[in-house]
C-alpha cells in the first residue's frame, strides 16, 4: 500500500530541500515505510513525478526509522505546485506515521 504526505500550493514555488520526521512506531510495530521511500513533485497539482533527489541518511525500511529525520536534496526545482514524500507499507508495517514534512526554498 502506498502512503504519502506533503503539500499542494496555489501558485508555483521553488524548492531546495525536503525534510521529514518519521513518527514514533506504534505498539503494533507500524509507522514506517518498508520500501520505495521517495520524493515526488508536481507542476500541475495532480500529476506526481518521482524526483531524482537523494535522501540522507538512507531510509532503513524498518522500525529504526521511528522518530528520525531524513532530508531529500538535489538541484533546485522551480515552477512546482506541490511536493510529497511517498513510500510503501506492507506486512511488517501497515501504515506510515509522519510527524512533519518541511519544504524549504533554495539557500
Amino acid at each position: 500500500m502506498w502512503e504519502a504526505a506533503g503539500v499542494v500550493w496555489p501558485s508555483p514555488k521553488t524548492l531546495g530541500s525536503v525534510t521529514f520526521v518519521n513518527g514514533t512506531i506504534d505498539r503494533y510495530h507500524n509507522g514506517y515505510f518498508e520500501s520505495n521511500c521517495k520524493l515526488q513533485l508536481t507542476t500541475d497539482g495532480s500529476t506526481w513525478v518521482d524526483s531524482s533527489w537523494t535522501l540522507a541518511p538512507s531510509y532503513p525500511g524498518s522500525a529504526s526509522a521511528g522518530g528520525e529525520s531524513y532530508t531529500f536534496t538535489g538541484a533546485a526545482a522551480s515552477g512546482l505546485l506541490g511536493a510529497r514524500v511517498t513510500g510503501e507499507t506492507g506486512q511488517s508495517s501497515w501504515s506510515w506515521i509522519v510527524n512533519e514534512v518541511q519544504l524549504l526554498a533554495p539557500q
